[in-house]
């Protein structure tokens, strides 16, 4: 029996598998940004979520630029959606030098501000060559995870991470 012929059979089965894998989760892990919105009777309180990392950084790289689409209005859908700018430019997370006194303050503000603007965001670390892309995707990971976590149970810290935004423009009657 030829161990190495066979080695090699296993090597090419195993490598197409993970190929076909790594579409797989391509396909369903897109850059995405998912929004809830709650309306309270007087303002619409959106708090969005980009869906991956990489969409997490491109979200505080580039910012985001809010719209709302009128579709109906005293119950008549419109022939023509209304479209309003909710920001006039785009939102980014504010700089470290707004966040210092809410840090003091807010356990969720010092998660939020560590996850964008930590110099270190320790994880389990690896030791070697090809450890050191792994401990940095874990990084990036890591600041991902604990920046939406903490977005998600405090507002006014994800306002101020550029997650979430008070709408205070809108009509009554509108949808």
């Amino acid at each position: 029996m030829d161990f190495k012929k066979h080695y090699r059979v296993f090597l090419i089965v195993l490598f197409s598998s993970l190929v076909m894998n790594g579409q797989e989760v391509a396909d369903v892990l897109k850059n995405e940004v998912k929004v809830i919105v709650r309306y309270d009777g007087s303002n619409v309180k959106l708090r969005w979520a980009p869906t991956t990392p990489s969409a997490w950084i491109k979200g505080n790289t580039f910012g985001y630029h809010i719209e709302r689409f009128t579709i109906a209005k005293n119950g008549e859908i419109l022939e023509k959606p209304i479209k309003v700018d909710i920001t006039e430019s785009n939102l980014f997370p504010e700089p470290l030098e707004l966040w210092e006194k809410d840090i003091e303050i807010n356990d969720y503000a010092a998660i939020l501000a560590q996850s964008l603007y930590g110099e270190r965001f320790e994880v389990g670390q690896m030791e070697g060559g090809l450890a050191q892309i792994i401990n940095k995707s874990k990084e990036i990971e890591q600041r991902y995870s604990f920046g939406l976590f903490a977005a998600d149970m405090d507002f006014y810290s994800a306002k101020k991470a550029a997650l979430g935004l008070e709408d205070n423009t809108i009509e009554k009657d509108n949808e």
